[in-house]
């Protein structure tokens, strides 16, 4: 489910700005870190979104990808407990870089979202999904697992 207007440019901004700060030379990598700001706003805004789940782990993924990173076809099975997963755009390249869903790990192609600053993706951590190259520009992604609150 791809939510278009999940942060207000202030909080993508001022994330954006606690990212600099933890990750000063911008070297491009993906990791995973203890990031309270980060997971207090997200749960702010999953509220307001109306949306009914919650943060399962204080490791959020950081994701800051520079032109030409590819990221292969996985799922993100690995947190007890987590139902889904939730991609928020802080950066986003020019062009390319669009998360792409199959139905299995050798399938076709089913789906493609772009992201854009702001915009959340939601789905289900057992979805076949790869990180198509990023063309032109930066795509920086803060990533979450989450647990549904109601069936």
């Amino acid at each position: 489910m791809e939510i278009p207007d999940f942060l207000t440019p202030l909080e993508v901004e001022a994330l954006y700005g606690l990212m600099c700060a933890r990750n000063p030379k911008r070297r491009y990598q993906q990791h995973f870190t203890e990031f309270p700001q980060a997971v207090e706003t997200i749960q702010t805004a999953l509220v307001r979104a109306g949306l009914e789940y919650e943060i399962v782990s204080p490791l959020v993924t950081l994701s800051w990808h520079n032109s030409g990173k590819t990221i292969g076809r996985h799922q993100d099975t690995r947190v007890k407990d987590c139902t889904h997963k939730l991609a928020v755009c802080i950066r986003a390249p020019t062009s390319g870089g669009a998360t792409v869903f199959y139905p299995s790990l050798h399938g076709a192609e089913t789906s493609r979202t772009y992201h854009a600053p702001g915009k959340a993706l939601l789905f289900d951590i057992k979805a076949w999904h790869s990180g198509e190259k990023d063309a032109v520009g930066e795509k920086l992604l803060l990533g979450f697992k989450l647990r549904a609150l109601v069936e």
